[in-house]
């Protein structure tokens, strides 16, 4: 799966510079064009995260309703016992959950960073 987001990435920059250059020429046909192209490539990559986050969100709960059910196998659990494991198991779960979206800020701020030092500063005349 990782491997299929990453095939996209590249695609993706390409398709950022594209834009700003279609844009600049002022083509209404070829923008149209362009934006039909793009809003296809966005769909697919939307699918992937979609079946991504899908499962992202699945096994967590999975995990919750996993914890009840050896909880109520083991009997004699006081309600707050079971609060507790709920409540625990919830704390997990959404740390589960940010962690992608927490690598994704980073991946982004990486690329941002790259891309701001591949900028080469601009000549100075008065040197």
């Amino acid at each position: 799966m990782t491997g299929t987001l990453r095939a996209y990435q590249p695609d993706l920059i390409a398709c950022a510079e594209q834009q700003v250059s279609i844009i600049r020429q002022n083509n209404k046909r070829q923008l149209f064009s362009f934006l039909r192209q793009s809003s296809q490539v966005e769909v697919r990559l939307s699918d992937i995260e979609t079946f991504t986050y899908g499962l992202i969100f699945l096994l967590p709960f999975g995990y919750i309703i996993f914890n009840l059910w050896h909880t109520s196998a083991m009997g004699n659990m006081a309600p707050d016992m079971i609060f507790i494991l709920i409540t625990d198991s919830w704390e997990y779960t959404e740390a589960a959950i940010m962690m992608p979206v927490s690598l994704q800020s980073l991946t982004r701020l990486n690329e941002i960073t790259h891309r701001i030092n591949a900028i080469k500063p601009p000549v100075n005349a008065y040197d």
